[in-house]
């Protein structure tokens, strides 16, 4: 399955990667995830642990991330729980000049169980949602709603 989610930001393509590549700060802001370690990190490389909860189940997934600096993030996972079998995705920054950015997640899904696939796209697509909507949020508080941060 694949799932595509969209925003306009107001914020320079480098808040918005830092933001994205803010990860221990996610537990603060993103709706389920209650840990977040970053495992190893260089320039254009990083694995991180993400520990989420929901509906009194607790997962930890870990990822790689091919960092294209103020650009793209290039996720891949390395360890889910036992429903999932793969999960790739992206996120892409798209400078809009005097407008700021345009942010965009996609991500591919494929579940270890095809009987599970139809609910695991609708609970995938919820989560996208939220998360879209947790860095909208959150790159106002960071930044204000003004490109250069001054509200």
């Amino acid at each position: 399955m694949r799932i595509h989610r969209s925003a306009h930001f107001p914020h320079t393509a480098e808040q918005l990667y830092a933001l994205i590549n803010d990860i221990a700060s996610y537990p603060n802001f993103l709706p389920g995830c209650v840990g977040a370690q970053v495992l190893s990190a260089s320039e254009h490389l990083m694995e991180a642990r993400l520990d989420l909860s929901a509906a009194g189940m607790r997962h930890s997934l870990v990822t790689r991330n091919r960092l294209t600096p103020c650009r793209r993030i290039s996720m891949e996972l390395l360890t889910a729980p036992p429903t999932v079998r793969a999960m790739t995705g992206h996120w892409q920054i798209e400078p809009r000049g005097a407008q700021g950015c345009q942010l965009s997640l996609e991500i591919r899904l494929q579940t270890a169980q095809p009987l599970v696939q139809r609910v695991a796209q609708t609970l995938a697509e919820q989560a996208s949602d939220r998360v879209v909507e947790a860095f909208i949020g959150e790159a106002a508080r960071r930044y204000g709603e003004a490109k250069n941060g001054t509200g």
